[in-house]
């Protein structure tokens, strides 16, 4: 049996049931029912009856579970809010590592168990990402490290354009993450914060406005000191590149006034400023104590 539309001149075609027999050497059909007084819906669902869609099906609805979409898009939304979307573009690598991000924040793990959460996640539907793996998401990792510093610009400008001008005080502060695996060039052994003995560890300091919100993070190896750290950061509050990345003349970021970045470390020992001639005076910040005020003049 099989279902056909037969045109009917001025009026709408007829929706018929037919089915077809042989008589003898010919093929023949018969109609038997007319259609065309039912709704699509239940013309359509008849059709693929027919067709055998419907075998084995018990009489019992089975319950179909799609691809969780709430997660994400909310995710999505807040990255959105704190200018992530735009600063990344809309480049298929962009949009690999704004999924790295929201996995991270939804389900902390490796790039391979991020894969798998995305299958059971609409990632096509909230971020238009067409099916990928493990090795597009160390790609898209490779291609982040080389846009880092654009990106950092692009954050730190949003950030002038809200605040109506530059920081005037910036926290920073230092942590350490260990490894499982070996194939790492900064990993090594050094004082380890997770009370993982015997595991070898990367050392992380992050940059951020007094509200949390990140202007620069790096990477350094497991077995460098927390105070070595602090010289590369501490001076960026009279770098010139930052007004340079504002935007605004090429001078230094805290050039009117005394402005003030914070530290919230220990202070830096003379012996690890690596940018202290040796005999010349001591610099304001050096030796200063925990909790310091790191004066920046112009």
């Amino acid at each position: 049996m099989y279902i056909t539309a037969v045109p009917n001149r001025n009026s709408p075609p007829a929706i018929l049931l037919r089915e077809s027999f042989r008589d003898g050497d010919k093929v023949r059909t018969r109609t038997l029912a007319n259609l065309t007084s039912w709704a699509p819906e239940r013309i359509d669902a008849l059709r693929r009856a027919l067709k055998g869609e419907f075998d084995g099906f018990t009489g019992e609805p089975q319950p179909v579970c799609g691809p969780i979409f709430a997660v994400l898009f909310a995710l999505k939304q807040l990255a959105d809010r704190v200018g992530l979307l735009q600063v990344l573009g809309s480049e298929r690598w962009a949009k690999l590592v704004l999924f790295l991000i929201l996995a991270r924040v939804a389900a902390q793990g490796s790039r391979l168990s991020a894969v798998r959460w995305a299958t059971q996640h609409a990632v096509a539907e909230t971020l238009g990402l067409k099916p990928f793996d493990e090795d597009d998401l160390y790609e898209a990792l490779d291609r982040l490290a080389e846009e880092q510093e654009d990106i950092e610009d692009a954050l730190y400008r949003r950030i002038v354009r809200q605040r109506g001008g530059t920081p005037t005080v910036v926290l920073y502060d230092v942590t350490s993450s260990y490894l499982e695996g070996e194939q790492n060039e900064l990993a090594a052994f050094g004082y380890n914060r997770d009370k993982k003995p015997g595991k070898a560890q990367i050392v992380i300091g992050l940059l951020t406005t007094v509200e949390g919100e990140p202007l620069a993070v790096h990477v350094y190896e497991g077995n460098t000191s927390d105070p070595v750290t602090v010289p590369e950061q501490v001076p960026h509050a009279a770098d010139p590149v930052w007004d340079h990345r504002a935007g605004l003349c090429r001078r230094p970021r805290y050039g009117e006034g005394q402005r003030q970045a914070r530290a919230d470390h220990r202070g830096v020992p003379l012996h690890h400023r690596t940018d202290h001639p040796p005999g010349a005076p001591a610099p304001p910040d050096a030796g200063a104590p925990h909790g310091v005020v790191y004066h920046a003049s112009p």
